[in-house]
């Protein structure tokens, strides 16, 4: 949906084509303060907040049934990356890809705990992306 400029209206078409208590499984990224370089590259229109994807996909008529933050626990390290990008005035997009080895696995397994903890139920109030899980009604509001 970040790629889209008209992610209302795609929302909207996603509705009508679900069938009864269809599903719709979003991930954008999260934080226009996180706007990087990198959003360019991947020709990004926007990063979302919470309530504002909250608010696009309940006015398409979904339901929501589950919405959190992803990439949580590696969210200050995304900050200080890209302040320094900022301050640097990087434009190198794949720079942020170019990571040891060793800690790339770190970061790896880290996510992958956060990913056990949101599949046992836990929710994270921010981070790097969104996680939203609709399902289109059995019946009209």
């Amino acid at each position: 949906m970040e790629h889209l400029p008209e992610d209302e209206s795609a929302l909207k078409q996603m509705f009508k084509a679900a069938q009864l208590s269809g599903g719709l499984l979003v991930t954008v990224p999260q934080h226009r303060f996180l706007w990087s370089a990198s959003d360019q590259h991947a020709k990004h229109q926007r990063r979302y907040s919470r309530a504002e994807l909250r608010r696009k996909v309940e006015s398409a008529g979904f339901q929501i049934e589950r919405i959190t933050s992803f990439n949580s626990l590696l969210l200050p390290l995304m900050i200080l990356s890209r302040m320094r990008r900022k301050r640097d005035q990087e434009l190198n997009p794949w720079r942020e890809f170019e990571i040891n080895p060793a800690l790339n696995r770190t970061l790896e397994s880290i996510l992958s705990f956060e990913r056990i903890m949101i599949k046992t139920g836990a929710s994270f109030p921010a981070g790097g992306s969104l996680l939203l899980v609709g399902r289109k009604p059995l019946s009209p509001s």
